[in-house]
């Protein structure tokens, strides 16, 4: 990904207008803009939304750097439960990763899930505690999983409100940088990898410590996955 961001942006901050202003009483990011709450214009407001997460300061104290390929490798070999799908896909984007792209603050978990919306418009970003220095196309990967689009189909991957194509042109143009296709596929798989990992995360949970619904229900999305 190439092109410049600005940083200095404060801790807590709200979208107004597309641009980051101070507030203190900002809980998340708050986007005020007129127009219709339709699937279109949902897509294009959450790309903007995430181009001005990118643009804040990354150098806050607290951040770190975060290799996601390393950390979901540790993660799954700490659980001592892989399967062929994972170890394939692990080999594959080891041996395919793309070059380095500019660091910028990473929400982390940005989806549909974790986006308030008022009206018309997006009112808030939540669940800020996986926040870290990484890279922008973590958070376009997430966003984009299959999981993430609720049934809807492969034409709407964007969060299942549009095309992923529509939603990285939104966020180049909002965020005035270019988004390597490739690379973002690489992104992509890791990000489903990711879930599927999470997923089994959530099976050893049920079994052992949480014996929940929720963890339940997640558990047994890792058939799902890796069928």
């Amino acid at each position: 990904m190439s092109g410049s961001r600005s940083s200095s942006a404060p801790a807590e901050f709200k979208i107004g207008h597309d641009e980051l202003v101070a507030g203190d009483e900002a809980a998340g990011f708050q986007r005020n803009a007129a127009g219709s709450r339709d699937d279109e214009a949902a897509e294009v407001g959450d790309s903007q939304a995430l181009a001005a997460i990118h643009r804040a300061d990354a150098h806050a104290p607290g951040l770190t750097y975060e290799d996601q390929l390393v950390e979901w490798r540790q993660r799954l070999d700490a659980m001592g439960d892989t399967t062929a799908t994972f170890e394939w896909g692990f080999r594959w984007l080891a041996a395919h990763r793309p070059e380095q792209s500019p660091t910028v603050l990473v929400h982390g978990d940005f989806r549909m899930g974790n986006l308030i919306v008022d009206g018309s418009d997006l009112a808030a970003v939540l669940d800020w505690e996986l926040v870290h220095v990484g890279h922008a196309y973590e958070d376009l990967a997430w966003f984009c999983i299959r999981a993430w689009r609720f049934g809807a189909p492969a034409s709407q991957g964007a969060g299942g409100l549009g095309s992923i194509e529509n939603f990285l042109v939104a966020y180049e143009q909002a965020s005035a940088t270019t988004v390597d296709r490739v690379a973002f596929h690489w992104w992509l798989v890791l990000a489903t990898l990711r879930w599927g990992v999470m997923c089994t995360g959530s099976l050893g949970a049920f079994r052992s410590v949480d014996a929940s619904v929720e963890r339940a229900m997640i558990a047994r999305r890792k058939i799902r996955w890796c069928a």
